[in-house]
């Protein structure tokens, strides 16, 4: 298959440095002080001095308490699921009764409507079925007497 490609837009200078200062600066600098850190950890842990192990009692402690503040928010939010799905389920038999009484009543005047609508139309071919009936040969009785 043959691409018909159009010719690239030159590119912006201004789009250009602001996608270096905003976008790869950032992340360079963000890279190098993660594996500054990551390299200051195993460093420290593999001499087994003290401050090792404040860092991970620390490291233990920073862990632990997003996750159970996490657990304690989900349970919290489930909670008041239940809470409010119970509170539905009670007041939904007197809401659905409500909304069944307005169908019906639309069900009526609709209903009402569409006969006076299509009266006409049944009346005059009422008329026309019992007229033609007049005319048509009796069925003689299948019966054996």
């Amino acid at each position: 298959m043959q691409s018909h490609s159009r010719p690239l837009p030159p590119p912006n200078p201004t789009h250009q440095r602001q996608v270096f200062w905003q976008v790869w600066l950032p992340l360079v600098v963000f890279l190098l002080v993660f594996l500054g850190l990551c390299a200051l950890a195993i460093l420290l842990t593999s001499k087994g001095s003290a401050v090792a192990s404040q860092w991970a009692a620390l490291s233990t402690i920073v862990v632990f308490i997003p996750a159970c503040l996490g657990g304690l928010f989900t349970f919290l939010f489930l909670g008041v699921g239940i809470f409010v799905t119970d509170k539905a389920i009670r007041g939904l038999p007197g809401l659905t009764y409500q909304v069944q009484l307005f169908s019906r009543r639309l069900s009526s005047i609709a209903r009402y409507y569409c006969d006076r609508l299509v009266s006409p139309v049944i009346n005059v071919n009422g008329k026309w079925s019992g007229f033609a009936s007049l005319f048509k040969p009796k069925k003689k009785s299948t019966k054996n007497q």
